[in-house]
């Protein structure tokens, strides 16, 4: 890390040299809905066999110590861009979002990729290019691919598994590796959710899962695997608006560590908010949360914590940089669109009481 003062950390912050050790890969594919993961149905099981295995604490790769199961529950609007400004900051974009979302520009508010830059993480990134335009200057390694053509099922997704063979051969050049992949969305919007192609639309991405696993399960290090989703698909195969099935994402966790006190599939964990995975994602790393983020590590993921992460910020990470921030954003309007909560002008106690656990 630096010597230089960091005004992304606070003085009293001290990251253990030890966090650098551990790898993170965040693997978003982009419109997966929770039933495409977490389904009954053998069938649908069978789509993500090494996933669904992996997850019940049956993996075949000894490497796999940990794994955590869940469904992160997200706000609307179900667009990419106020999705990945939400995980990444921890707070709820506004609609206003929707109409930035076709044109990104760099994202000023505080962010889980903005700490790892300032604490000296190398990131590489590969996929849905709102990311480069959100976070420009932000990766030691990327390449952002077009997302807004909704007819390719699968160049795009080839081109991030290329960039993904690479880093995975070179992993000592990189401590975050972030992937969204953007074929599953796509084949929704033009056949729909029970198209043909969305079986083998998710073996590729299983097959993508596997290969990350089998990598890093190969490294002495502890790593965590992060797979999730921006948002949702409806039946119609679209996505923005509220319904279950666009605001209802899947979450898998595995790593090289024990993550819960279980690994029983059938004790139901619970429901995460969109806003907790900055501080997931963040208290892995063992950085600060973003400022002014609403989310929470719960106290079933304590054992994902790394370096300076107490106890108290298990439990209620941020809660003075919000009463801070309370005064600020009620006297004044945020610098950006959709920085403060949806369904409200301010941030009050009642935002704040209702994210501690």
């Amino acid at each position: 890390m630096s010597n230089q003062n960091n005004h992304y950390l606070s003085s009293d912050w001290h990251l253990d040299r030890r966090c650098f050790d551990r790898k993170t890969v965040l693997l978003l594919i982009d419109g997966m809905r929770q039933d495409m993961v977490f389904s009954s149905d053998r069938q649908s099981a069978a789509k993500m066999r090494f996933l669904d295995s992996a997850r019940r604490g049956k993996s075949r790769i000894a490497g796999v110590r940990g794994s955590y199961s869940t469904v992160v529950k997200v706000q609307s609007p179900t667009v990419t861009l106020p999705r990945i400004k939400c995980l990444t900051t921890g707070r709820v974009p506004g609609f206003l979002d929707v109409l930035w979302n076709f044109f990104a520009s760099e994202l000023a508010t505080d962010s889980i990729v903005r700490r790892w830059h300032s604490a000296n993480f190398s990131v590489q990134f590969y996929g849905d290019d709102t990311w480069t335009r959100m976070f420009p200057g932000s990766f030691a390694m990327a390449q952002g691919l077009p997302s807004f053509f909704a007819t390719d099922f699968y160049e795009v997704d080839k081109n991030v598994t290329e960039n993904l063979r690479e880093a995975l051969s070179a992993t000592s050049s990189w401590d975050v590796l972030i992937l969204h992949y953007l074929g599953l969305d796509h084949i929704g919007h033009i056949e729909g959710p029970n198209s043909r192609l969305v079986p083998d639309k998710l073996a590729e991405m299983d097959a993508v899962v596997e290969s990350i696993v089998t990598a890093l399960s190969s490294q002495p290090v502890d790593w965590l695997l992060a797979v999730t989703s921006d948002h949702g698909m409806s039946d119609l195969g679209g996505h923005g608006g509220a319904s279950p099935a666009e605001t209802r994402t899947p979450l898998v966790l595995l790593s090289s560590v024990q993550l819960s006190s279980s690994l029983d599939p059938s004790i139901e964990l619970p429901e995460l908010e969109q806003t907790d995975m900055a501080n997931l994602l963040t208290s892995w790393t063992g950085v600060q949360p973003p400022r002014a983020s609403l989310g929470l590590l719960h106290p079933s993921l304590g054992g994902l914590a790394c370096g300076g992460f107490s106890n108290s910020l298990l439990s209620n990470n941020n809660w003075l940089d919000l009463l801070e921030l309370e005064a600020e954003l009620n006297s004044k309007s945020a610098k950006q669109p959709g920085d403060l909560p949806a369904n409200s002008g301010h941030l009050s106690s009642s935002d704040i009481n209702s994210r501690v656990y």
